[in-house]
């Protein structure tokens, strides 16, 4: 895909943790339409269609697979990142400030304070979360003051599940003997949507980034948002 990925399209791929899509394969090249681009896995599970990018014509394209936004700057300006899976997608601060004409005040704060919380909320596909059950049975538990440490194969570190505590009483009735892992969670535990992780921005480089964009389009609203 030759498009930059941005505005609520790069907020579902932000909120995916690093082991999910390691899982997912390369997008189709974009030779082969949106059509195909629309049907990949990664898409269908993450991404969503229609898949917004960003566009530097005056025209602007609304399909059921495919959307676009007039952004002059996307293609002039470092801000967005190669993902490694076919696609590029705008950085946290240009994801926050591409959603401002799409998603009300109140989920643009909302937006902004997961950015810049140490949580993400993300819920794999039936398929997917198999695999990291399957995955998570293999490893060591790790804890949470080893959560953020990399080893050397690793180019960011995983994100840390919350699982679903088991209640005293059904932690009795339960024959299987549940046992805690350290961390404050139940070993056999269901996986929830709650995912911890470091925050993707700083809330000083947010206000400064809100500063900057303040006099460009959508910029007002964006700043008043950070307040």
């Amino acid at each position: 895909m030759d498009e930059i990925v941005c505005a609520n399209t790069a907020f579902r791929y932000w909120r995916c943790p690093p082991q999910v899509r390691d899982l997912y394969p390369r997008l189709p090249i974009s030779e082969e339409g949106w059509r195909a681009l629309s049907q990949s896995p990664f898409v269908v599970d993450v991404l969503k269609t229609p898949v917004i990018t960003a566009a530097s014509t005056r025209s602007n394209l609304h399909s059921e697979t495919r959307r676009t936004i007039r952004w002059n700057s996307a293609y002039t300006e470092k801000v967005s990142i190669d993902t490694g899976m076919g696609f590029s997608v705008t950085d946290p601060l240009n994801t926050l400030f591409t959603m401002t004409r799409n998603v009300s005040s109140c989920d643009l704060v909302l937006a902004m304070y997961e950015f810049c919380g140490w949580f993400s909320v993300f819920k794999p596909s039936a398929a997917v979360d198999m695999a990291l059950e399957q995955a998570n049975s293999e490893e060591e538990h790790y804890t949470t003051a080893s959560l953020f440490e990399l080893d050397e194969t690793q180019d960011e570190a995983p994100w840390k599940r919350v699982y679903a505590r088991v209640h005293q009483k059904d932690s009795e009735n339960n024959q299987s003997g549940q046992q805690d892992d350290g961390s404050g969670n139940k070993a056999n535990g269901r996986g929830t949507s709650l995912w911890m992780r470091k925050p993707l921005i700083e809330i000083e480089e947010l206000r400064k980034f809100a500063a900057k964009v303040k006099g460009e389009m959508w910029g007002k609203q964006f700043y008043e948002a950070t307040k």
